[in-house]
């Protein structure tokens, strides 16, 4: 940043470049602003109807995420033991547990469906199909609509656990 840009300026700058392609490099701080698009994924899907299955009775109650991936068959595997399932906040899919672990970190891997991500898996409504994330932030939604039924791989079988 040369002494003739102002703060207003680089901001301005930022808040445009980091929709594009490959971000914008901050004038003041020198770091990368982007905006990434993601997509709820087939892991993130599973790890919903993973969700639901733990506790029918109470469908949108706190689960521990962690123990769900170790006890649940069809969540074995890389895909699905990364943090990937906790995305689906930005949807309004999934809310997290907020307690501080006395480390300064607010995760403690519990989690619970939302009625929005209840009615998603009982095919109810539909969600647009990006989320765009900016610094941990969802700053928009956008894309098709889309259903439970589109992120799940295709030989899932959905129905058997419902």
């Amino acid at each position: 940043m040369d002494e003739s840009t102002t703060i207003q300026d680089a901001a301005a700058a930022v808040e445009s470049g980091r929709w594009g392609k490959k971000g914008i490099i901050c004038p003041c701080c020198g770091q990368l602003a982007k905006v990434y698009r993601r997509s709820i994924t087939r892991s993130m899907a599973k790890v919903m109807v993973a969700m639901y299955d733990a506790n029918r009775e109470e469908p949108t109650g706190w689960r521990d995420i962690p123990d769900i991936l170790r006890l649940t068959p069809y969540l074995r595997g890389p895909a699905s033991q990364g943090g990937d399932w906790g995305k689906l906040v930005y949807w309004g899919l999934v809310e997290r547990w907020a307690e501080d672990r006395g480390d300064g970190s607010t995760r403690c891997g519990k989690a619970r469906l939302t009625d929005k991500g209840l009615a998603v898996l009982r095919r109810k409504a539909t969600v647009p199909r990006h989320a765009y994330v900016y610094d941990s932030e969802c700053v928009g939604l956008g894309g098709p609509e889309v259903g439970i039924d589109d992120s799940l791989p295709r030989d899932f079988n959905f129905q058997e656990i419902l």
